[in-house]
């Protein structure tokens, strides 16, 4: 997986918000077992890592894009086979390559290719191309709307899913009412989106199953 930070030339403080995620992002990501290493930055606005399995790049698609949030990423997928097990504590771009790396390089210059201006941040790329068909349908139709949510929305999220509660997020965000909060998420299609990566969770297990 390959993620870059969209604009990151516009982005005030961009490193201090970058390690930020990045860390938290790696401590959590290797505990729960949904990566190989700890994230690497291998240019400015660009990190890479191995999710394995790869039926849980859905979960990770999630969790980065809520840590960056209201910062936007591109982020290509390549599912196939890495010349070498990471090492948890290495920069991933020392140890491995391999075909998944390649797939992703190929992901994001198809991200590349569509321009500044396009909505779509994600694609993937396998060797089973209804995998891919499937899995993008969805993860484009994810992408416009996410396109459609504004700073605040972003925000919100990102200290919903960080804090659990409704009455923190107002908190954090100086809302007296909690209803406040509980309508910007539905207007935010929260759930749909969340509930949608899970979904393809299971979409990328059942075409990789045996």
């Amino acid at each position: 997986m390959i993620a870059d930070i969209v604009e990151s030339s516009k982005i005030d403080d961009l490193k201090a918000h970058r390690d930020q995620a990045l860390s938290t992002l790696s401590k959590r990501h290797l505990k729960e077992n949904l990566v190989l290493s700890r994230y690497t930055v291998t240019a400015w606005d660009e990190f890479q890592n191995v999710v394995e399995p790869p039926w849980r790049i859905p979960q990770v698609i999630w969790d980065l894009r809520v840590a960056f949030f209201p910062v936007e990423l591109r982020i290509g997928i390549g599912i196939g086979s890495i010349d070498e097990r990471p090492r948890p504590d290495t920069p991933i771009n020392r140890d491995t390559s391999g075909e998944a790396f390649l797939l992703a390089r190929e992901a994001i210059s198809r991200l590349d290719h569509l321009g500044k201006r396009s909505i779509q941040r994600t694609t993937l790329l396998s060797v089973n191309p209804d995998l891919n068909r499937t899995v993008n349908l969805a993860l484009h139709m994810m992408d416009c709307v996410l396109s459609t949510l504004s700073e605040k929305q972003r925000k919100t999220i990102h200290l919903y899913e960080e804090t659990g509660s409704q009455e923190k997020t107002a908190q954090a965000l100086q809302v007296k009412n909690e209803s406040t909060i509980s309508r910007s998420l539905q207007r935010s299609f929260y759930l749909p989106l969340r509930e949608g990566h899970q979904e393809l969770t299971i979409i990328i297990q059942d075409h990789l199953a045996p």
